[in-house]
């Protein structure tokens, strides 16, 4: 898009000062910012930094340095003979106009690489996008490329202004694994905190909150980044634990994993625990404290959900037995196999759980027009049956899975035979 307004134009000649750093940005990133990995089987282990392939017995500890260039790795078990990564880094200066004053300049690459087995790694990087953002924020501009269809991220075309929609502003905005060390921040941020050192949240994100929220400038300050994301993603409960967080941070606990801690803070409240004492806030093992409390609160959901089922049960029974109740202690039998009237919305129940159908879950005891019986051999259940009561007639018998029992014939005759007995009772009351 050509540059239209005063500011657009003035934005357009500070983007024609910035200087290519691509080179510079592609050599920190291999060296800094890509993951050093070893991938290895039962005897060797190839280094994605150089691709090449060592004996396992250089592994101490799932740690290992590469013979071939020195890379210190983490060692992964797998066969994989490729590996790929990619993801965002940022660099950050300053730049000036007559209109907007000193901006804030946010560059930001799009990383990838690729690793093989006896290759060496191909490594691709391209600028996608500049922010470029006043002291007050109210009118950012950028300059970026164009998204293929509208989805996805910009990395097609030339860099050129854009002008960014509200609702798709969070795609100009992708969050940088690392800020390059030679960034420059206006004093006005560095005051704050924000640095290249800056992890959590976008340079955007954490400038506009952190204009307003001073809990989020004291979690930068103390570089409690997990804590800071949060502070976005999930300001309520932030500020609902803000005591707790506070205790932590006067006990030098690092949270590394601030979704999972805030999680386990709601779980000690739960319970009961007093989430003010670091004795409960501070666990050595915060994933097994955490998983220990998921397992106990499991257990009492459990627990509320059986006394709920066995008051609905009462409830559902005195309903039932007022409906059908005239049918109870109906039964007959051939000499083989039983028909007897289902008395209980327990034996709804049990045989829906016996014979793995819905006759309970689908609440077939509130059937206004339908009795249901069960068909037993030897005392194990082997049907199901549903009789319409108005038109006196089987709608359907079901044994296990739905399916009809060896002894399908002879229930449904049995039950036809003894239709008078299901007539008698049912002419004592108003259907």
């Amino acid at each position: 898009m050509q540059p239209r307004t005063k500011i657009q134009h003035e934005v357009s000649a500070m983007n024609r000062n910035l200087i290519d750093i691509k080179s510079k940005i592609e050599t920190w990133a291999f060296s800094e910012c890509n993951e050093k990995v070893g991938i290895a089987t039962k005897s060797k282990f190839w280094c994605i930094d150089c691709g090449d392939e060592h004996p396992i017995s250089l592994v101490k500890n799932d740690k290992a340095v590469c013979p071939g260039c020195n890379a210190k790795l983490t060692i992964t078990k797998s066969r994989k003979r490729k590996f790929d990564q990619s993801y965002w880094v940022a660099f950050a200066e300053l730049s000036a106009g007559e209109i907007l004053g000193e901006v804030q300049v946010i560059r930001l690459f799009e990383v990838r690489s690729y690793h093989a087995l006896h290759r060496k790694p191909k490594m691709y990087i391209q600028e996608n996008i500049r922010q470029f953002i006043p002291a007050d924020h109210s009118k950012i501009q950028y300059v970026a490329r164009k998204r293929n269809m509208g989805a996805g991220y910009p990395v097609y075309g030339d860099l050129e202004i854009r002008k960014i929609e509200h609702y798709n502003g969070y795609i100009y905005n992708p969050y940088p694994y690392k800020y390059h060390p030679w960034s420059s921040f206006k004093p006005q941020y560095e005051k704050l905190g924000i640095n290249k050192d800056l992890q959590g949240l976008t340079f955007l994100t954490a400038s506009s909150i952190l204009r307003y929220d001073s809990k989020a400038e004291t979690l930068l300050k103390l570089k409690e980044y997990s804590l800071l994301s949060e502070c976005s993603n999930n300001s309520s409960k932030v500020n609902y634990h803000w005591p707790s967080i506070k205790i932590a941070m006067r006990n030098k606990y690092k949270i590394e994993d601030a979704g999972m801690w805030l999680d386990y803070l709601d779980l000690l409240n739960l319970f009961g625990k007093d989430i003010r004492s670091p004795k409960y806030i501070c666990p050595k093992d915060l994933k097994k404290e955490h998983d220990r409390y998921v397992a106990k609160k499991k257990a009492h959901d459990k627990k509320i959900r059986l006394q709920e089922q066995k008051k609905k049960l009462i409830q559902d029974q005195k309903e039932y037995a007022k409906a059908r109740g005239v049918f109870f202690g109906i039964q007959f039998s051939d000499g083989d196999l039983e028909v007897k009237v289902l008395e209980s919305v327990k034996e709804f129940l049990e045989q829906g759980e016996t014979l793995h159908h819905c006759v309970y879950a689908n609440s077939y005891y509130k059937k206004k027009e339908s009795l249901v019986l069960a068909a037993f051999k030897d005392g194990a259940p082997l049907e199901t049956i549903e009789l319409n009561l108005e038109k006196m007639e089987i709608v359907q018998s079901r044994g296990l899975h739905n399916n009809p029992s060896p002894f399908n014939t002879k229930i449904k005759q049995l039950v036809q035979n003894n239709l008078h007995v299901i007539q008698n009772a049912r002419s004592q009351i108003a259907v």
